[in-house]
């Protein structure tokens, strides 16, 4: 769906889908979360997606930093409690760079709120950047929410957000089946560096042929891994089997697959 409109209104009934609104020069892409309904509303003449404007915006800042793509395929997605948000790259695989959850100014996610629950620009948890580079890292889309970084609760009675900045990086993005083997190699004389790998199940459209619905319908099953990166790390080739054994069993009775991103590069020496 493209639409060329001062003022935007999106309400979505129909899950899941991505919905892409193209305002003039400007790119924005919404996913319907499943069991709500999402209105967005955008209005030109308030929307202030320029760093020099954005403290001035409320709201506005909120909804540019949240869907704008900025330069260098860089994104730094905001979400409130009550949506999750996809970091995700057409090109390449994420690469997070930073995340918090709290509040570091007093301009975001605000509308609405007391002076008292936005005041404190201290308020950031332990270990958000961590556990979305574990999660995110490596891959091509990943879903998180506030839900995954909130306890325990880094400052009560402050109305908090998670924030994230990720780069996309080139890289090679392989999808391996359960009970089969994933295959990485590389060209004469570079050797393999794994960004990230992923064993579970985040998509019913992937490794689901010849399966009972039953057994791909849980895509909340998110196992990351550094099992492939010590196996793989510095060879020039490297085959690794795909299958509970190896990688435990993230979510029984599930038919899962090992995703994974890794490039090729020179060794360096001393």
């Amino acid at each position: 769906m493209h639409v060329n409109i001062d003022r935007l209104l999106l309400k979505t009934h129909v899950f899941p889908v991505w919905i892409t609104a193209r305002i003039f020069t400007q790119q924005y892409k919404y996913r319907r979360v499943p069991g709500m309904d999402i209105i967005i509303i955008l209005d030109l003449q308030k929307l202030c997606c320029s760093s020099d404007s954005a403290q001035r915006c409320g709201l506005q800042q909120f909804a540019c930093s949240w869907h704008q793509r900025f330069p260098q395929k860089q994104s730094q997605p905001v979400v409130t409690p009550a949506l999750p948000i996809a970091l995700e790259c057409e090109d390449g695989v994420i690469s997070v760079q930073s995340a918090l959850y709290g509040r570091a100014n007093k301009v975001i996610c605000s509308e609405g709120r007391p002076p008292q629950q936005t005041s404190n620009t201290g308020c950031s948890q332990s270990g958000t950047r961590n556990f979305v580079k574990t999660r995110c890292s490596g891959k091509k889309v990943c879903e998180i929410s506030t839900n995954d970084v909130n306890s325990p609760d880094p400052c009560t009675g402050t109305y908090k957000y998670l924030q994230t900045n990720f780069t996309c990086l080139p890289a090679i993005h392989l999808i391996a089946c359960e009970n089969s083997y994933a295959h990485l190699y590389c060209d004469r004389g570079q050797v393999i560096s794994v960004f990230g790998a992923d064993y579970g199940r985040q998509d019913k459209a992937v490794c689901y042929a010849s399966r009972p619905p039953s057994q791909v319908e849980n895509v909340y099953c998110s196992n990351p891994t550094q099992i492939v990166a010590q196996s793989c790390d510095g060879k020039n080739s490297c085959s690794i089997r795909v299958n509970n054994s190896v990688f435990g069993d993230p979510c029984v009775g599930t038919y899962k697959y090992l995703q994974l991103s890794y490039v090729c590069e020179y060794p360096t020496f001393g």
